[in-house]
């Protein structure tokens, strides 16, 4: 797809993500949170130091991988019967880091369905 077909695709739906906060930590039921707390260098490995945009990149990265932190922790805290997993990963956790992802999802599920 060429980039402004994307971006008329995708920005919408950003818009209306971001419209208002969505509290998981609301959730009573059994939860899972993948936190996937990718580094600039994995989200951005095409830039080299020498890039003009290296020093941009480098402060969102560190204020965004920080936020993400953050977050994943906050669920931790309030989530009663919450489970997570940080893991240095990007958008696409499930693939980057498949053996993870599925090893923690068996542990919940195991949790869930058989607890002690």
């Amino acid at each position: 797809m060429d980039p402004s077909r994307r971006q008329t695709l995708v920005f919408p739906l950003v818009n209306e993500v971001r419209s208002h906060p969505h509290e998981v930590w609301k959730v009573r039921a059994p939860a899972l949170a993948i936190c996937a707390v990718g580094t600039m260098q994995r989200a951005y490995g095409w830039l080299t130091p020498d890039s003009t945009r290296w020093q941009a990149i480098v402060a969102w990265s560190r204020q965004a991988e920080a936020a993400k932190r953050a977050e994943c922790r906050q669920f931790q805290r309030r989530v009663p019967r919450g489970q997570s997993l940080t893991l240095d990963a990007g958008h696409f956790v499930l693939l980057d880091r498949r053996d993870a992802v599925v090893k923690a999802i068996r542990r919940f599920f195991h949790t869930v369905l058989l607890p002690p």
